[in-house]
């Protein structure tokens, strides 16, 4: 599990996981029977600094010695017992922080330095945002990734072919070809848009999937499935490659 939140401590800021579907857990991360929100003018400064909507929890009975790191975040003067730091929605319901926010925040509260969160165009980001992981080539190639302003939900990858002939590798690239083409007929079903042409759809019915090999290169296309969509991953792919795919 994946640390999505941070422990304030007396001395230090430790990075943990807490599963946020129960309340809880903030609980127990925190040993406290009773706790306090965070919400205050500091932490709304610091969230529009970082562009991350802060909150924060404390045992609301902590009477330990003063906790000058969460003192210092928050504004208050005195606070006896570790703070529990995680995201807010606009009705202050506490969620996860996602691994892009979680160091944004981390790096700020330890080094003081400012580091913007990856922007739409990143591939973790986008993974995150549609909530799938999809079955990638593992090649030994130089990679790509590309994202088209028209196509918000699908992400390319592309593999660059042309050192294959060059060093010997010909044959691993088969095998991890081979390797990548058997986790498709595996792990996901071959349907047909309405044009009916051929793509693949993930088991959970989360994304599609499509390949072309073209001038030495290697492309799959990532579409996130929105709601009833027709998929537009084929249509993407002429637009990208700029050629016509009647299969």
């Amino acid at each position: 599990m994946k640390e999505n939140a941070l422990l304030i401590r007396h001395l230090d800021i430790v990075k943990i996981y807490v599963d946020f579907a129960d309340i809880d857990n903030i609980y127990q991360a925190l040993d406290a029977s009773r706790v306090s929100t965070i919400h205050t003018q500091k932490t709304q400064a610091l969230s529009m600094k970082l562009g991350v909507h802060l909150l924060g929890y404390v045992d609301r009975e902590g009477d330990d010695i003063n906790n000058r790191l969460a003192c210092e975040i928050s504004g208050y003067d005195y606070l006896g017992s570790f703070m529990l730091l995680c995201k807010g929605d606009d009705k202050f319901n506490p969620l996860p922080f996602s691994e892009a926010e979680l160091n944004v925040v981390y790096t700020y509260l330890t080094g003081g330095k400012i580091i913007p969160l990856s922007s739409s165009n990143d591939e973790q980001s986008f993974f995150e945002k549609y909530q799938i992981t999809p079955i990638l080539p593992s090649f030994d190639l130089k990679k790509e990734v590309v994202f088209l302003d028209e196509y918000p939900q699908i992400i390319i990858y592309k593999y660059d072919e042309s050192g294959l002939f060059n060093d010997g590798s010909f044959m691993k690239f088969g095998e991890q070809l081979f390797a990548f083409a058997d986790r498709i007929v595996i792990e996901m079903q071959t349907i047909k848009d309405k044009k009916g042409r051929e793509i693949h759809l993930s088991k959970d019915q989360k994304y599609y999937l499509k390949n072309e090999r073209r001038d030495f290169c290697f492309y799959v296309f990532i579409e996130a499935v929105i709601d009833n969509q027709s998929p537009q991953i084929i249509e993407a792919m002429e637009s990208y490659l700029k050629i016509k795919i009647d299969s």
